[in-house]
């Protein structure tokens, strides 16, 4: 069984956690040998924070490849590396629900005066330029041979104190889910196919409205961005039983 690596953002450390609760676990056979590290805040996946060289995917964020050469030896991954990389990213929606064009405008199917509408192609244009240098990072990765998947984010929580300043927090969660649905097609367009929540979390999710729901909520009170160790684990659930179907 090949090694798998899931790095990323911070919502990869709510895995970690989950994984030291359960090492070795029975329930996750395709993750016996797994890493799990956090690379860089998600904030720096906003501007261009790597560069493609020969058949090599280079780091150029010092933070990131520092990270990453602690897991792997090297601040670039080889498209001959054997390994499966899972990233947390580019599924992160936290600054993109806080964008101040929310203030004004609204995608058109739950658009509410005094807001503005805006057609779906127009929402999917400010998602894919959102998460512009994640999604060519992975297509990078790809095309270079990397063997390499890209992991769902949690959804917004309905209590969270961004909702009612710039967005509603219905308006959230379909931003949320759209920016799921829209970078999903074009990854997958690309090459690079997603991992992402099992029915029983997805229908949890989906009976809350779309929102996170309570018993996933992280134990820090102020902390409304990260899910907690239950979250890790069932994303871990779902991580193992993509991998296992490679060996079918």
């Amino acid at each position: 069984m090949k090694q798998v690596l899931i790095l990323g953002d911070s919502h990869v450390v709510a895995l970690g956690h989950a994984l030291e609760r359960n090492p070795g676990s029975q329930d996750l056979p395709a993750l016996g040998r797994a890493s799990v590290r956090k690379l860089f805040s998600f904030p720096t996946t906003l501007r261009a924070f790597h560069r493609r060289r020969d058949n090599d995917v280079v780091l150029t964020d010092a933070d990131a490849a520092r990270e990453l050469a602690e897991v792997i030896g090297a601040q670039s991954i080889s498209g001959d590396d054997g390994r499966i990389f899972v990233f947390s990213i580019p599924y992160t929606t936290t600054i993109l629900l806080r964008n101040p064009v929310w203030r004004r405008f609204s995608p058109w199917a739950v658009c509410e005066r005094p807001r503005q509408p805006l057609s779906v192609a127009v929402v999917e244009q400010i998602v894919l330029h959102h998460f512009r240098y994640s999604m060519q990072f992975l297509t990078d990765l790809s095309e270079t041979g990397v063997r390499c998947f890209a992991l769902h984010a949690p959804p917004p929580r309905r209590d969270d104190p961004k909702f009612g300043r710039s967005i509603e927090a219905r308006v959230g969660a379909v931003l949320h889910a759209t920016a799921v649905q829209v970078v999903q097609r074009a990854l997958q367009a690309r090459g690079v196919e997603s991992i992402g929540s099992m029915s029983g979390l997805a229908a949890s999710i989906l009976s809350n409205d779309g929102f996170l729901p309570l018993e996933f909520h992280a134990a820090d009170a102020n902390d409304f961005h990260h899910a907690n160790a239950r979250f890790g684990q069932e994303m871990l659930s779902a991580i193992d039983a993509r991998i296992r179907r490679l060996d079918d």
